[in-house]
């Protein structure tokens, strides 16, 4: 049995089971937006392990059972079967309740754990890197990154970067806010020094690269998928491919790295513990590669459709030779 964890409704999650399906593989699939209670959780005194959870008051699965993991995304979240008397005060209701999820946090984080212990494809812990941490692992491997900068002054700004091409980006992931019915997203943006104002929130600066173009690449156990992207030939995407022109869209095609950068990100992926991810480099217009940064759960349906790569049939086939 294949154990997936997943968003509802995760589109590559989806085409996976699509190819398990073909080949009538047992899987069992939870998502964030279940409602997952534990049944047990026993360990013998010989350290042996047994736990059996229940999805949406009817699915059981004993992780037992469980021959291979695959995280794509989300967590498990524990349904809290506390009930207490609205009577009792709201401080000690709160109390209660906020010590009631503790406990439960205790239990999910051993059943990653236990989770861990199996043959994977990502892991919960893994799921969301420090990108400053990333860059430096990335430069300790041998690959080239942007001269970065973390700062809260336009002093700091203009001391560090003599040229005026320079971009700010989220330290982390990205702000996202719907209103109205409209989404509003942070993006890479290119910022001039001058029009900063003294003083202001700790912020991720880099020199802007006159770039060839733009290189996405899916990394899948020691196996590099890479794609790149004509972005500079749209005024739109020429700084953050992400503002997609669905009007005039980016060509995109398959591109085979140097082997001596493929090597450089093996070493970056081993050190960083992930087995996959999405990872984001620029070919410069003098023929090198900067590598920016990489996302354990990101999107791997762009590189695999206009590449031809099946990446989908690919990470099937992975999963079923771990459960064997």
């Amino acid at each position: 049995m294949l154990l997936i964890l997943s968003d509802e409704k995760d589109i590559s999650t989806i085409h996976i089971i699509e190819w398990l399906l073909h080949w009538n593989m047992p899987f069992f699939r939870i998502n964030r937006e279940d409602r997952v209670e534990v049944q047990k959780v026993l360990l013998g005194d010989d350290g042996e392990a047994n736990v059996t959870l229940i999805k949406n008051q009817k699915d059981c699965i004993n992780l037992n059972e469980i021959k291979a993991y695959w995280y794509r995304r989300g967590q498990i979240r524990l349904y809290c079967p506390v009930k207490l008397s609205k009577t009792i005060d709201r401080p000690i209701r709160d109390s209660i309740f906020r010590y009631a999820y503790k406990e439960l946090d205790s239990i999910v984080e051993y059943i990653y754990y236990y989770l861990d212990s199996i043959p994977h494809i990502g892991t919960f812990k893994n799921r969301s890197v420090n990108k400053i941490k990333m860059l430096q692992i990335a430069a300790e491997a041998g690959l080239l990154i942007p001269k970065t900068l973390i700062a809260s002054s336009k002093k700091s700004v203009s001391e560090t970067y003599t040229e005026d091409n320079i971009i700010t980006k989220a330290t982390r992931d990205g702000f996202d806010i719907q209103i109205e019915g409209h989404s509003y997203s942070t993006f890479t943006e290119e910022i001039a020094a001058d029009r900063l104002q003294p003083k202001f929130f700790l912020s991720l600066f880099q020199n802007k690269i006159d770039k060839e173009a733009d290189i996405r690449i899916f990394y899948l156990e020691r196996k590099c998928y890479a794609m790149a992207i004509r972005s500079q030939e749209n005024q739109r995407t020429s700084t953050d491919f992400r503002k997609y022109d669905f009007n005039n869209p980016n060509r995109k095609f398959p591109f085979q790295l140097p082997s001596e950068i493929e090597q450089k990100i093996k070493v970056l992926m081993e050190r960083a513990s992930l087995e996959t991810g999405s990872i984001d480099m620029v070919l410069t217009k003098t023929g090198n590669f900067i590598f920016l940064e990489v996302n354990p759960v990101g999107q791997f349906n762009m590189v695999s459709v206009p590449c031809n790569y099946h990446l989908e049939k690919a990470i099937a086939t992975s999963l079923i030779y771990k459960m064997k």
